[in-house]
């Protein structure tokens, strides 16, 4: 078709449209406006697809009981590994109930975090109460040396940091691992010497990281106990009683337990501890000795 044609066919159709549109019935407008009202007054139940009465009568389908439930039990890999045949795999349209496998948020057990580290004699896990603890791998009898350590540093207070730079990067990361606390000293290096320090002598006091893992408790109830020998230079903690498999070793921080809060920023819960009174009245003069910033 010519460019000519094209605009004569363009043009008699618009004259089509304008004839049709002057001849079309006006009266549909006032028919469409009737419609809209009668719709407005109605009931909503008048426009459903289904009469009133239908509806009324409507009952839905009453489900099958659903089948006895059987006891929990936990599930496992074994239950998703059952192989099935391909005859009775259902069609994939068909819902399938499973009594014998039940999902329980009670039976779901969180995954135990490895220990820090293990001996033959004890491994060092998170604690039932808090932090670290050293519990016994075995049956242990009384006056077994279970551990033998060399310092990691062995300083006076004025030659903490001075150690402390010395120390290789992984000997730092482990050093900065230990707990610490702010009672007596501000700064976490020196809070860290402050409570995990053991005598070695001559104002000295060593680190040994090992054995810092080691919580407290009062005589005659800790566990262990620990001296510093100069001829090894080294760390060395021994049963005092037999222990048993599982139970916590425990060493003594300090022979008077009214010290424990002061120096190391607890108290113990074992017998040998002060009363309520005198806890409160340590608590008192350490507030008043270190106020709060």
């Amino acid at each position: 078709m010519s460019d000519s044609g094209s605009d004569k066919y363009v043009s008699d159709l618009g004259n089509y449209f304008d004839e049709w549109i002057a001849n079309m019935d006006p009266s549909w407008k006032e028919k469409y406006k009737g419609l809209r009202k009668a719709h407005a007054k109605s009931p909503p139940s008048s426009l459903s697809r289904v009469g009133q009465s239908a509806t009324a009568n409507l009952q839905l389908p009453t489900p099958d009981p659903s089948p006895p439930t059987s006891p929990a039990q936990t599930f496992s890999a074994l239950a998703i590994s059952q192989p099935v045949s391909p005859e009775s795999t259902p069609p994939s349209t068909t819902a399938v109930y499973c009594p014998d496998i039940s999902f329980s948020l009670i039976d779901f057990n969180p995954p135990v975090p490895p220990p820090l580290f293990v001996t033959e004699y004890y491994e060092v896990r998170k604690s039932d109460k808090k932090g670290m603890a050293a519990y016994a791998r075995k049956n242990i009898k009384k006056d077994t040396f279970i551990m033998e350590e060399d310092p990691l540093f062995i300083a006076e207070f004025m030659e903490v940091y001075y150690k402390f730079e010395n120390l290789t990067m992984e000997q730092k990361k482990e050093y900065l691992t230990l707990c610490d606390w702010r009672g007596l000293e501000r700064e976490k290096i020196l809070a860290i010497f402050s409570v995990n320090r053991f005598n070695t002598g001559d104002s000295k006091c060593g680190i040994f990281v090992k054995s810092s893992r080691f919580n407290h408790a009062c005589h005659p109830y800790a566990t262990c106990t620990y001296a510093w020998v100069p001829e090894k230079r080294q760390l060395v903690i021994s049963t005092v009683v037999d222990v048993k498999e599982g139970t916590e070793l425990t060493i003594a921080y300090t022979s008077n337990p009214s010290t424990l809060k002061r120096n190391y920023g607890f108290w113990c819960d074992c017998p040998g501890c002060p009363s309520m009174e005198v806890r409160e009245a340590e608590q008192k003069a350490l507030d008043k000795a270190f106020p709060r910033e």
